[in-house]
């Protein structure tokens, strides 16, 4: 096959966000989002009115055509971008759950298709979790071969891992080119450097987030020239809108700290946090800060580090309703040589405004700007510094605010990450 790199476009033109932060700056105002909404013309924009006969099947798991606290938040948005452009968009998605849903459908040519994992051989065991991914697809491989020969599907798009079943299906459906996204690979460890190298090395193109997992996947064996950066996108104002406490003078501000990031934070890095709140509030009142669990990985024991001007609990559904609350995003990583592939979250924070404090770990500096949009600091104490500086100087967080906006707008386009991802797909089918 040609195996001709990715050519992208201009950047898209963007719009002005009309967003009110948490310190009360209005990143619309800014005059470099103002330059960016009128001098820049992009891929999207100048497609818009010329949608693709293209056809394509996405195959993820948990992908529902509503808003969850997932990264499929992101996919569930750039679908809807991407229907006006696209003929037919067909989702198939592996729940890991029993669910009454067969089907389901948005507007008129996005279709999902539900089927659920086959049972796993042991509970908690990453062989267990590779083999059952694997083995699944193949087992429905004839309703997948059906929705590709019905609607005409020339690319399949695997939006997890799914291991093996990924060149497998490359292999058994031919005239179809098969391509995948890669998030958030483990540390280095060589069975799952092998693992990742045979499920990936063998697609046609592979995507991933930021160029540090780029380097992780041609460390596993996979080709560069097969490899394309697509980062997330979002959009300004992805957050619900709601009035912060800080908006008050005599309130604190609200700092939150997520334990939602699974693949990102552990329990090292939430009593790091606990102990930097602890050092800060015994010199200001100014912060609230609010440590918040998924409810299945929220602990009683925690409830031992809560003090006055600290909250720690399970969120469930109040979680986006905390994040729109918040003033700073507190995401200290105590483990300096992990390996960071910073969460759609951090971006959706940026993006509604919110600055992020965090500490110095591989690939933390491709979202955060040190003093632009956030702050890496360096240990313990130069944390505790930082905050208290931004508690002290109110001149700070306006300015900080406005900086997370227009570096996210700038820097995490939806519309920009749409465009790259059709192209990806364009230049995928021509192949065939």
């Amino acid at each position: 096959m040609d195996r001709r790199r990715l050519v992208i476009g201009h950047m898209p033109k963007m719009r002005k966000p009309k967003l009110v932060n948490d310190f009360g700056a209005d990143p619309s105002k800014s005059l470099l989002l103002q330059e960016l909404h009128e001098d820049r013309t992009g891929v999207f924009e100048q497609t818009a009115e010329q949608p693709t006969r293209m056809k394509i099947l996405l195959i993820g798991v948990d992908f529902y055509p509503v808003v969850k606290t997932t990264d499929k938040n992101f996919w569930l948005s750039l679908v809807k971008k991407l229907e006006p452009r696209f003929e037919r968009i067909e989702i198939m998605t592996f729940t890991t759950w029993d669910s009454q849903m067969v089907e389901s459908h948005i507007g008129s040519n996005i279709h999902f298709v539900y089927r659920r994992f086959l049972p796993y051989l042991s509970a908690n065991s990453v062989i267990s979790g590779f083999v059952v991914r694997s083995l699944s697809p193949l087992y429905y491989l004839r309703l997948i071969r059906r929705i590709v020969k019905s609607s005409g599907v020339q690319v399949i798009h695997f939006i997890d891992n799914f291991g093996l079943a990924m060149p497998m299906i490359s292999v058994l459906c031919p005239k179809v080119m098969v391509t995948a996204s890669v998030q958030t690979p483990r540390p280095k460890r060589r069975i799952y450097d092998f693992f990742i190298g045979m499920s990936y090395k063998h697609l046609d193109r592979v995507s991933c987030s930021n160029d540090a997992l780029k380097e992780r996947l041609i460390e596993a064996g996979i080709k560069d020239t097969r490899v394309s950066v697509i980062r997330w996108g979002v959009t300004a104002g992805v957050l619900p809108k709601a009035t912060s406490l800080s908006q008050h003078n005599q309130e604190p501000k609200v700092v939150l700290w997520s334990g939602f990031l699974a693949s990102l934070v552990e329990e090292e890095d939430f009593l790091f946090a606990i102990a930097v709140a602890r050092k800060v509030i015994e010199v200001t009142k100014k912060y609230r800060f609010v440590f918040i669990f998924k409810p299945y990985c929220f602990k009683p024991e925690y409830r031992q580090y809560e003090q006055a001007g600290i909250a720690v609990q399970p969120a469930g559904a109040t979680y986006e309703a905390m994040m729109s609350k918040a003033d700073l995003f507190f995401c200290p990583i105590k483990n300096k040589s992990k390996f960071i592939i910073p969460p759609l979250t951090w971006i959706e924070m940026l993006a509604a405004g919110k600055p992020i404090i965090t500490t110095v770990a591989s690939g933390v500096e491709e979202v955060i700007i040190n003093e632009e949009n956030g702050f890496v600091c360096r240990d313990e104490q130069s944390l505790v510094d930082t905050m208290l500086k931004v508690a002290d100087d109110e001149s700070i967080g306006p300015a900080l605010s406005q900086g997370a906006v227009e570096w996210a707008m700038r820097r995490f386009s939806l519309s920009t990450t749409a465009a790259e991802y059709k192209a990806m797909w364009e230049r995928s089918a021509k192949k065939i």
